[in-house]
């Protein structure tokens, strides 16, 4: 990889003083290197017997157990590996060039290697000074000959490719690259390069990371600076070193630096005046130098997720004759979006000389037809660089600075493709058979705001038309509602006391002192209510089924039938009109026996209760609905039920461990439904289950590194904390650093067993924020522990959209796409469901009837947001459904009635009459397809 490159002495991934007495090797067969092709350390390990180690000899010792060290043995360890012993995931590399050099890359199976290279006679680039001293990278013969047979490598290729392990070896020996190493083990080493402090993480991130470089085309690495070793390092870890000077700085560069600095330490020499003290000072100083600049010890290293490291480096195509801007240029100024290689060789270079400007209709031009030179971070972090327009990708540019001029930031790499083959800007083929293989890398992706209509930068009232034919064939069209806030019937029916009948019998929790014993009484009046959806021409609607309802006592043990009669009713109604039924089990109103009894979703005993209470509505109802919730934004429940305390059931001691016990047990009990139904309802029913999570766009302040981490980690702290442990098997990382010992651990037997127990996932949006870095954010635990600032003006005063009645209600159109955006390839471009999606008006009790069905503006915010749905789509995220939150006015928790979702206007004066709103006529043209009628309408 470069000077001082290759394996040197060291350890085995798992070889380090655990005892004083013993040097303990990994077990597995470790070949000894002759002392003249490494660099010696003579190691002292206290050790019982005093037989001597012939070089190259191999201790014998008991089956199973790790080998002792004799006393003042002089040897040297290698990482030398045997092919039988690399497995899917590992960082390897082979010798080169006299033991100086070592070529570094990822082993995925099957005998094939990803790795970074570039052809002979190309410097290494390392983002400092030292390019000018850095040698060839080649990473094996270049000699012409015919290829391989297995992989076709010519070795002449560069950028990241896929070689078999013979031609990446290319005669060399097999080398172990080991992390999570102890101190000491590090500090024996005689040079970085063959190992770290930092720890690797799961090898499916490992190889989802390389494969996902591989297959996004990257030639000449901007961030890498062709540096294989720091290529295999940042795939294991996802980690990279951001510094003024260099970025994804490696143990290799780090040794070099130590090496400078014990050569820079030696006027200590004065300090001693013999030659065995000068070695020991710099020895020491060289040593402490390779430490403290290890990537597993440095404080300015950051996890950069792949799909955000291949957002940033900035890409143009040549222009082509006559000054007309290529079909590439087009699409990067038009969508934004990221068009991807057939080939996964294509040259990277950057706009340092276009000199184009942007037309009135945003396309571009002409584009100068030079070859652009690389550039660095600190290029877009200080904004465009000379001779570069911002306004070749106007959807990148950021809010105006200064001097009116708008900061450039780097967008998505575009690539040349054939125009036979379209991609979406996720970077996979829509409805491919073989997506991007599932990640537990972070890809919350801080995209910029597509440009904004003048004023807010979110708007109701968009200009951007959207119709169902913007729509593919058979996507779904529903209106949303939750039991407790609609039914009522209270002591009707059988039912027990939910969790929300209790905590409202305190007035003082609920902000009009109401309750929802009677609600909107759907319960009496669901024919009527059905009846009106169908005539609007809604084809679904999503209902939550009362636990209470059907155990009373929550227990499982006794059913009410009563509750089964009054459900089966409703579903087939439902049906009748023509409504698919999507069944929600738990929408916030736990059986309060449960809450008295077991302390609710603090105890695992509630997984078994939630489990038996989802098979009973399995087989009760699962003949005719084939589309099942398990949970509702179980975010909810934990952190303002069980942690803040402002919903039921209210309690709020102990909060920072509550809220997280109570979301590990709703995972477990998610999990253990759809256990259920796979295993006993699925074959038969063919149905679906999923889980429903509430999440609010988090758009970056600002540029700094540390905003754009902290909204990663405000995503973390929303989707992750729920999607991650199924996706993936355990919590966000940033999670687990920031709560610590309260956030709960998952048993391996419970990671296999919530794992992948998913068929869909709803998304509830309804807002979104400006995301900085706080130290110390506010009283509230759960954000303090985030480290977050939620904010919702940037600092020259510009909103980030219009705000509705409540105060953390603003409209922000472009954020539902960029969450949907991110959901999909965070999560492998899984199957979505928009599950809740609305606005909230005051009930202004002056107003007449005919200005409450007047909500012009809750019309502009679902042309806004439905546009956006279609924009997700078109870019190629799966998503199925878009549900209208709510259909009915209804008891809005703490907030009583006195905040209106509903596009159906229910008169709590009179009788509770439905009246359908103008956002619901709006609806039911757009539905039928009567786009200039809405047009006309809104305008």
């Amino acid at each position: 990889m470069g000077l001082f490159g290759g394996a040197s002495p060291g350890c085995s991934k798992r070889g380090r003083f655990f005892k004083p007495a013993n040097l303990l090797l990994e077990n597995r067969k470790t070949t000894y290197q002759p002392i003249s092709e490494l660099f010696p350390i003579f190691l002292r390990a206290r050790s019982g017997g005093a037989r001597s180690w012939r070089r190259g000899a191999t201790p014998a010792r008991a089956p199973g157990r790790r080998a002792s060290l004799p006393l003042t043995a002089p040897i040297v360890l290698s990482n030398r590996v045997d092919r039988q012993e690399v497995k899917a995931g590992d960082h390897i590399y082979s010798w080169r060039t006299a033991y100086i050099y070592a070529h570094h890359g990822i082993y995925v199976g099957d005998d094939m290697v990803i790795h970074f290279t570039r052809a002979a006679g190309h410097e290494i680039g390392t983002g400092t000074f030292l390019d000018s001293f850095l040698f060839s990278s080649s990473p094996s013969s270049t000699a012409d000959g015919p290829p391989c047979q297995k992989c076709g490598d010519l070795n002449r290729r560069e950028g990241v490719i896929m070689s078999c392990l013979d031609c990446f070896l290319d005669g060399g020996s097999l080398y172990l690259f080991d992390y999570a190493v102890s101190p000491a083990f590090f500090l024996a080493k005689a040079r970085g390069g063959t190992c770290t402090l930092a720890a690797s993480d799961p090898c499916d991130a490992v190889i989802h990371r390389a494969r996902y470089l591989l297959d996004n085309g990257f030639g000449m690495y901007c961030l890498f600076k062709n540096n294989c070793e720091d290529f295999a390092i940042y795939c294991k870890t996802g980690l990279l070193v951001e510094t003024a000077f260099s970025v994804g700085r490696s143990g290799q560069l780090a040794s070099l630096t130590a090496a400078f600095s014990a050569v820079a330490s030696s006027p200590l020499r004065f300090l001693t005046t013999s030659a065995g003290g000068l070695a020991i000072v710099t020895s020491g100083m060289y040593c402490m130098g390779r430490y403290v600049s290890d990537i597993g010890v440095r404080r300015d290293v950051v996890k950069v997720p792949v799909e955000r490291l291949v957002e940033h480096i900035v890409v143009a195509s040549v222009a082509p004759p006559q000054g007309q801007a290529t079909e590439t240029e087009v699409a990067a100024v038009q969508g934004g979006g990221m068009i991807i290689s057939e080939t996964g060789n294509v040259k990277s270079i950057v706009p340092d000389l276009v000199t184009a400007n942007v037309q009135d209709d945003g396309k571009p031009k002409q584009l100068n037809d030079s070859l652009y030179s690389r550039v660095t971070p600190r290029h877009w972090r200080r904004g465009t660089k000379a001779g570069v327009s911002a306004h070749v990708f106007p959807q990148h540019a950021r809010r105006p600075g200064p001097s009116g001029v708008r900061r450039f930031r780097a967008p998505a790499a575009i690539y040349s493709t054939p125009a036979a083959t379209p991609r979406s800007s996720l970077g996979f083929l829509p409805n491919s058979p073989t997506p991007p293989r599932l990640s537990r890398d972070r890809s919350r992706l801080p995209l910029t705001p597509p440009p904004a209509p003048t004023g807010a930068m979110g708007s109701a009232g968009s200009e951007a038309e959207v119709t169902r034919a913007d729509f593919p064939d058979g996507f779904v069209f529903g209106v949303a509602t939750s039991a407790y806030q609609i039914e009522g019937a209270r002591r009707e029916g059988g039912k027990g006391d939910s969790i929300w009948d209790v905590f409202t019998e305190d007035k003082e929790r609920i902000l009009d002192r109401s309750n929802g014993d009677v609600a909107v009484d759907h319960y009496h009046r669901y024919k009527e209510d059905i009846e009106l959806m169908a005539s609007l021409g809604f084809s679904a609607y999503r209902f939550s089924i009362s636990w209470a309802r059907i155990f009373p006592d929550g227990l499982g043990e006794k059913i009410n039938e009563q509750g089964v009669a009054f459900y089966n009713d409703l579903i087939n109604f439902m049906i009748e009109k023509g409504i698919e039924p999507y069944a929600t089990l738990y929408h916030w109103d736990l059986p309060n026996n449960l809450q008295k009894t077991i302390g609710g979703w603090l105890s695992d005993k509630i997984v078994e209760c939630f489990a038996l209470y989802a098979e009973a509505c399995f087989a009760n109802f699962g003949d005719r609905v084939k589309h099942w919730i398990t949970l509702n934004e179980p975010l909810q429940t934990s952190v303002n039920g069980y942690g803040i305390g402002v919903f039921a059931p209210g309690g709020c001691e102990g909060e920072a461990a509550r809220c997280y016990l109570a979301a590990h047990h709703q995972i477990l009990a998610h999990a253990a439904a759809v256990d259920v139904y796979r295993r006993k309802f699925k074959a038969a029913q063919g149905g679906e289950v999923g889980l429903v999570v509430d999440c609010e766009w988090a758009e970056p302040f600002s540029e700094k590194v540390e905003d754009q981490i902290a909204s990663e980690r405000r995503i973390d702290f929303q989707l992750g904390w729920y999607l991650d442990p199924i996706y993936f098997g355990d919590y966000p990382e940033s999670m687990r650093q920031r709560v610590g010992k309260d956030l709960p651990t998952f048993s391996e037997k419970d990671r296999e067993f919530i794992r992948n127990k998913i068929d869909f996932i709803g998304i509830n949006h309804y807002t979104s924020r400006f995301i900085a870095h706080h130290p110390n954010p506010g009283d509230i635990c759960f954000y303090q522990v985030q480290q977050v600032e939620r904010m919702e003006k940037w600092n020259n005063g510009e909103q980030i959209g219009e705000r509705a009645a409540s105060e953390w209600l603003f409209i922000v159109p472009w954020g539902l796409q960029k969450l949907l955006t991110h959901v999909a390839k965070r999560y492998n471009n899984p199957i979505m469901y928009v599950t809740e999606n609305g606005m909230d008006e005051e009930d202004d009790q002056s107003a007449t009837l005919d200005q409450a069905l007047n909500d012009t503006k809750r019309v502009g915010f679902f042309k806004g947001y439905l546009a956006s749905v279609a924009k997700a789509i078109k870019d190629g995220a799966d998503i199925r459904g878009y549900f209208a939150w709510s259909f009915l006015d209804n008891f809005e928790w703490a907030m009583g009635y006195t905040k209106r979702f509903g596009i159906v206007y229910v008169d709590y004066k009179n009788g509770l009459s439905r009246h359908p709103k103008a956002s619901a006529l709006w609806f039911s043209r757009f539905l039928k397809g009567n786009a200039a009628e809405n047009k006309a309408d809104t305008n």
